[in-house]
């Protein structure tokens, strides 16, 4: 079976050829915008209930330098430190694209915070999940990224944000939780509580460190050659 066009003639070391850099230069130049920085610490608010909720108490205003052609950037201030924040960054592929935009604008540090739906109660709202790992099921991402089932954050930042929420006054869990559900009947469906509506696949994530090297050491494969089975031919 042929690869699905999504997969072939993919060059993922190859540079880019739609920088961020070229496209806010020429959006400034179109809007006749100053060059300014973005706060160093941003929020992705995909539902906008944060942005509204700011809004609704005078604590924003727009950044000055932002000049992304499909979102606004508002600053606000909170405990003495500025923050960046831009609503309704709704879908991976275009939360890459704002993303980048913002980290070649200044911003240093980037959260997305958004709210999901709740089948069974893990324990008694508010609480707050830090998602450390996501299933690749979108597509876009594989334009850029090589196949592979999911897409796991680095350790150490999790580490390091699960220890810098332990002083939240909510209660905050990590993982990666996910049931995508669908009813494609002619007639509507009722889930009841308790009710199996999906299987759990435990997966291990390996990760390797690659080590260049000039020639390689033998194997007990011999010399079988890679993905030899060690079986004669017959």
């Amino acid at each position: 079976m042929s690869k699905p066009p999504i997969l072939t003639e993919k060059y993922f070391a190859a540079p880019s050829v739609f920088e961020p850099e070229n496209l806010l230069r020429e959006a400034r130049r179109q809007k006749n915008l100053p060059s300014a920085e973005v706060p160093e610490i941003c929020i992705l608010d995909p539902d906008g209930d944060i942005v509204r909720t700011l809004h609704r108490a005078r604590r924003t205003r727009p950044s000055p330098g932002w000049a992304c052609y499909h979102t606004d950037l508002f600053e606000f201030e909170h405990a003495g430190k500025s923050f960046g924040i831009i609503g309704c960054a709704v879908g991976a592929s275009f939360a890459v694209l704002v993303a980048e935009q913002l980290f070649v604008s200044g911003c240093r540090f980037l959260v997305s915070m958004t709210s999901a739906g709740q089948i069974l109660q893990k324990t008694p709202q508010p609480y707050f999940m830090l998602i450390d790992r996501a299933m690749r099921d979108e597509g876009t991402s594989y334009h850029y990224l090589p196949p592979a089932e999911f897409v796991a954050a680095e350790e150490r930042l999790v580490e390091a944000a699960m220890k810098a929420l332990a002083r939240s006054a909510q209660p905050v869990y990590r993982g990666e939780i996910q049931a995508i559900l669908i009813n494609l009947g002619a007639f509507p469906f009722r889930l009841r509580r308790g009710e199996r509506m999906a299987q759990l696949v435990v997966a291990p994530v390996t990760r390797v460190r690659w080590q260049d090297s000039a020639e390689l050491t033998g194997t007990a494969r011999g010399a079988g050659g890679f993905g030899s089975t060690g079986e004669a031919a017959r």
